[in-house]
């Protein structure tokens, strides 16, 4: 939950620097599970990055609360659900 939805960009401008700063470091960490799951986490990992990334800023900054772990979850699907659907005309 955003205390000011007119600065919710700013919020969103955080959650980017975040995805930036470590998220390649989150992916790092999943090589080895990716590998012994055959490659199937590869399916997963971008949920699990934006959950853990989501989760953070929620740490991180004061003014930015997910209340429950369902809204966290359901923020998290949403968010790589639009990840997946601009990424999608890239593999065609």
């Amino acid at each position: 939950m955003v205390e000011e939805p007119s600065r919710g960009h700013y919020r969103g401008d955080r959650l980017s620097l975040l995805n930036w700063s470590l998220g390649w470091l989150l992916r790092l960490l999943l090589v080895v599970p990716t590998i012994l799951t055959l490659g199937l986490l590869l399916l997963f990992t971008t949920y699990i990055v934006n959950t853990v990334l989501l989760w953070l800023a929620d740490k991180l900054l004061a003014s930015f609360e997910i209340k429950s772990v369902r809204a966290l979850l359901l923020s998290s699907s949403a968010i790589t659900l639009v990840n997946w659907l601009f990424h999608f005309p890239l593999w065609r």
